[in-house]
């Protein structure tokens, strides 16, 4: 029999995504057409938004590798200068953030044929 180990908080607990969060959404709400970026952390998803038909670019993160590799500090860095909404020819915008218990969703800006 498992026991509750209060030390062993689940990865959703560990997370703060602050103001950019959008509590109702979800990945339903997009079909995922194809992976555009890939990195340490996750990969980054042609995405268009079923409500509107707008595309996005959906930056998908594993809580579990970026808790495992400590980089939870710098993964709000990254978020919070996407929020600044800063107009730079090398920045794309954040509109919003969610996550599940996995993962963290950050739907940006889709620019094609940058990184």
């Amino acid at each position: 029999m498992a026991h509750y180990n209060p030390s062993l908080s689940s990865p959703s607990d560990e997370v703060n995504l602050g103001v950019s969060v959008n509590p109702h959404a979800k990945p339903t709400d997009f079909d995922f057409l194809a992976v555009i970026g890939k990195g340490t952390f996750g990969k980054v998803l042609l995405a268009k938004l079923k409500a509107d038909g707008n595309f996005y670019a959906v930056k998908v993160l594993q809580k579990k590798v970026i808790l495992k590799k400590k980089e939870q500090k710098n993964i709000m860095a990254e978020r919070n200068v996407l929020l600044k909404s800063l107009k730079h020819p090398f920045l794309v915008g954040l509109h919003y953030s969610f996550q599940t218990t996995e993962k963290l969703y950050f739907v940006l800006d889709y620019v094609n044929g940058g990184e």
